[in-house]
């Protein structure tokens, strides 16, 4: 017999920890508030870069949470499925006298 089998408990245990990491993820994306003003020019403009820098990983640590968030949710789809599938077709064999 060829398909796919699956071991569901693995796959809810992938899918909470998929979870796990994208509320880790999501902790510190905050990138706070803007630079502090200095009288140097340069360090404004290195606070700014540095300020604007946090703002691009804060975007990339939310998309990375999206991801693992959205990987969590289909892998407990996916185990709920098969779940799903296996009864059926424990359903079916037992109603045909194969029993199991």
């Amino acid at each position: 017999m060829t398909g796919i089998t699956a071991e569901t408990s693995a796959l809810t245990a992938a899918a909470r920890r998929a979870a796990a990491t994208a509320d880790r993820l999501t902790a510190g994306t905050d990138p706070g508030g803007g630079p502090p003003v200095f009288a140097l020019p340069q360090a404004a403009r290195f606070l700014a870069a540095l300020t604007d820098a946090r703002a691009r990983q804060a975007t990339a640590a939310t998309d990375f949470a999206r991801f693992y968030s959205d990987a969590g949710a289909a892998l407990t789809d996916l185990g709920g499925a098969l779940t799903a599938q296996e009864g059926t077709t424990v359903e079916r064999l037992q109603a045909l006298g194969g029993g199991l």
